[in-house]
């Protein structure tokens, strides 16, 4: 019975979801509307061949929050630590971010991104770091981090996403509300990521992976760890850490 037509629709499901969940939004989104994946991962390709480069614009989102007991969200970053970047894909959509962030000023901080696929592979590489890997202790980030040798593992998977992202042409962006200041010449910068992460989603804060994990479902580890690895290896390349915590990770969801 639904026959509305949307102005924005702001898409907020595991990446692994994104297609088909834009194949049926999109004909409910108007002919010069605008989708947003405020997601992790890479999906904005798949949204892009879904719903056309026109009507999507690029986001990387910081952001903790759990869904964990039916009908109730815990929302762990407060305002004043969650941070959007959103950026325009095409020059069709060029100057259109302002629309997108009047309505997330209203949940956080919004930056506007020259570069949003490189922002976005920054939140990826930061992802690598922060998600499988700690989730596989069935700790959350903050617990995890601190147990010997958990830091290294973290920077070694950090290191090898990076590096494939430039291999890509991405370019070392700030993302978290950093400035360029932040992450230029500095041999820290993985470190100084997921330190500021872990400083604004708070030492609480169970991760999307932990939660999916301790639910028995599966996780965003494929598209995210899993995209590193195959990557590297279509470039006849590897990425060993990366691809161990696939293993464990499909290992944990198999029992």
């Amino acid at each position: 019975a639904l026959n509305e037509k949307y102005d924005v629709v702001l898409l907020l499901a595991k990446a692994y979801d994104t297609r088909w969940m834009c194949e049926f939004i999109k004909p409910y989104l108007r002919d010069d509307g605008l989708l947003v994946g405020i997601q992790n991962a890479m999906t904005v390709d798949d949204i892009v061949d879904v719903v056309g480069p026109s009507r999507t614009l690029g986001c990387v989102v910081e952001l903790s929050s759990e869904l964990f007991t039916p009908g109730i969200v815990q929302r762990n970053t407060p305002p004043e630590k969650t941070w959007f970047g959103i950026g325009s894909l095409d020059p069709s959509t060029a100057g259109r971010e302002a629309e997108i962030e009047e309505i997330l000023l209203n949940v956080g901080k919004v930056s506007i991104s020259p570069n949003i696929m490189s922002a976005k592979w920054m939140k990826l590489v930061v992802n690598t770091m922060c998600l499988g890997p700690m989730a596989m202790l069935g700790l959350n980030q903050q617990e995890a981090a601190k147990l010997p040798g958990m830091r290294d593992l973290a920077v070694r998977v950090g290191t090898e996403a990076l590096a494939a992202g430039q291999t890509r042409g991405h370019k070392i962006v700030p993302i978290f509300g950093l400035g360029p200041e932040d992450v230029a010449d500095t041999n820290r910068l993985l470190e100084k990521l997921l330190d500021k992460l872990f400083s604004d989603i708070g030492p609480k804060a169970r991760d999307c992976v932990l939660q999916d994990h301790l639910k028995g479902r599966y996780s965003e580890v494929d598209q995210i760890n899993g995209l590193v690895v195959q990557d590297c290896e279509a470039r006849g390349a590897s990425a060993p850490a990366n691809a161990v915590i696939v293993e464990i990770t499909r290992r944990i969801r198999a029992g």
